[in-house]
Formats: C-alpha cells, structure tokens, sequence
C-alpha cells in the first residue's frame, strides 16, 4: 500500500438487530495450514471466520475463501479453487458473504467485481462490476464497496442495496494531478454500528495534489466535506461493535508493508498499540479480534486475542 489514511463520511441507518454470541472453546488437534492467510471476518453469532488462503507468494496471488470453527476447528474452502475471492464480508443476518474477485492478477491494477455467496458454498452471484472491498450496513440492507474504473485505483466510495440495485455515491476524492485525474483513491469502507457513518482508507497520490500526508478524516451526510481527524499510516479501519474504536493497521511508508494493530478512540483521539499483525476484524459483542500476523507477501497465520491485546490464540500454522 503507497501513501494511505482513513476518512469517515456519513452513510445509512440505525442498528437495531440483536445478535446472538458463543463462547469459544479452546482449540483440539493440530491446526490447518496454508502459506498465507488475509482478510478474516466473524460470523455474526461468533461461531465462525471466513477468511482468504492461498499457496502463492506476490502481490499477484490468487487467493480462495474459507471458513474455520472460531476454536479454530473444522476448516473448510468456501469458493471454488481457481477462482479468486478475498476482503470478505459477512452479512448481519449471517446468511451470505459477500467478496472481492480480481478479474485479472497482472498486477496494477486489479480489476476487482463484488460476488456474494451463501455461508454453505451454494447461490455465488456476480452483484457489482468495478467494485472491490464489500462492507454490509449494520442492517444488511446495502453494501458499502471501493468504485474503481476498469484500468484504475478505486477512486470512490459508493454504496448499493444488497441485490446491487440502487448505486448512491458517498465519497469521491478532488480533480488533481495524480493517477487517473485524481489526487487519492478510497479503499477499505466500514460502518459505523449505527449505521451513521463509513470509515474507509485513502491512498493519497501526492505530486500537484494539496495533500500529501495520510490522515483520518472525518465528514457528515452523502458528498459532505471531510475533516481530518488524526494524521497517520493506517489503513484498514474496522469499527467496534459499540462504536467507540476503530481497529486499524499500521504500515510502513518505507516499505508499504503492514507493522502493527492500532486501536483509535474516538472520544480521546487516543491510538493503543496491540502489537504486530495487520487486518483485524471484531466479533460481535466486541470481546475479541481475528487478525493475521507474520508477511504480508510471504508466509501468514490467523490469530484471535482480547480487545485489549491479551488472550492470544493461533489458529493456523
């Protein structure tokens, strides 16, 4: 990832579903391998993860959807192998997964389409075109997904009901002199638990743009202007469950390569550091986070702990 931050813009409706959650065992037998492993999201009742494998190194893998017992058990493939699926996102009621397919692994770009799929491997359906990073509205009734043009970076924010219908623009980056006419591309969105608003990351081209620094902002209704908020490499943004964190990735701007889990408080300002690894993802109740920790382009494991960083478990080697 190239220079990136996170906004905050405004998006749909209040949360208002009970959801219902399990207590995890401890792990029993050995623990399934793969050589990377990337993008993990809880089930809705706390009882699974879906998350993307695959067996190749790069930035030009082709990645498989799985999902694994939240004790780590039970592992099995959810979409066919062969064909690429990753940024998972499983909807509130649990009854499907929407996901990310790269048309073409050349990298860059990578022309991505948004599938959805029910949690048993039956009913994959193309619903969006030039579309990338899937995130269901707390009540399931939209999708909140990365627009990008068939031969560039995303450059919006968009959502749309979750048949695809009804497309509505929430986010789009000023005209300036960076890739395609444009001075950032937006990635990665994530809603708030009210439903009131969307986090995502921008990837800031710089050059004839005004700004050159990765930030988090924050802005109000469909189009509104942003503000920033705190100023940083991060990326990922994940909202917690009550609404007063957002999970983040810290990365490198050396390398472009992820470093660490931040947690940022949106009432202090405040960011808590919870160690290495990189794409958390928050079950439900709040209690927990799944993450990957190890290469982002080499070799990878999925890992559960605590909010607060205690608790570590691993759940593939």
């Amino acid at each position: 990832m190239a220079i990136a931050a996170v906004a905050v813009i405004a998006g749909a409706a209040a949360l208002s579903e009970a959801l219902a959650f399990t207590t995890v065992a401890a792990q029993v037998g050995p623990r399934p391998s793969f050589l990377r492993v990337g993008e993990p999201a809880w089930s809705p009742d706390g009882r699974q993860i879906v998350f993307a494998a695959t067996s190749e190194r790069g930035f030009e893998a082709s990645w498989r959807l799985y999902l694994i017992n939240a004790d780590g058990s039970g592992v099995r493939p959810l979409t066919q192998e062969g064909f690429d699926a990753r940024s998972p996102s499983w909807s509130p009621d649990g009854r499907t997964i929407a996901f990310a397919h790269a048309r073409r692994l050349v990298c860059c770009p990578l022309p991505h389409d948004v599938y959805v799929v029910a949690p048993a491997g039956s009913g994959q359906q193309k619903i969006l075109s030039d579309a990338s990073d899937p995130a269901w509205s707390p009540r399931g009734r939209r999708i909140a997904y990365a627009y990008s043009s068939p031969t560039d970076y995303p450059h919006a924010i968009m959502t749309a009901a979750r048949e695809g219908s009804a497309r509505r623009l929430v986010a789009k980056p000023k005209s300036g002199g960076g890739e395609g006419g444009v001075c950032d591309g937006y990635f990665e969105p994530s809603w708030s638990p009210d439903g009131e608003f969307i986090a995502f990351s921008v990837q800031t081209e710089g050059g004839e743009c005004s700004s050159t620094e990765d930030r988090i902002e924050l802005s109000r209704g469909y189009g509104a202007k942003s503000r920033v908020l705190v100023r940083g490499p991060l990326v990922w943004p994940e909202w917690s469950p009550r609404g007063g964190q957002i999970a983040l990735t810290q990365y490198s701007y050396s390398t472009g390569l992820p470093l660490g889990i931040k947690l940022f408080d949106l009432q202090t300002k405040q960011q808590r550091s919870l160690g290495e690894g990189w794409a958390a993802s928050w079950s439900r109740d709040g209690a927990r986070l799944v993450f990957v920790r190890g290469s982002y382009l080499d070799r990878s494991r999925l890992y559960v702990m605590a909010a607060d960083g205690s608790k570590l478990r691993q759940l593939t080697d």
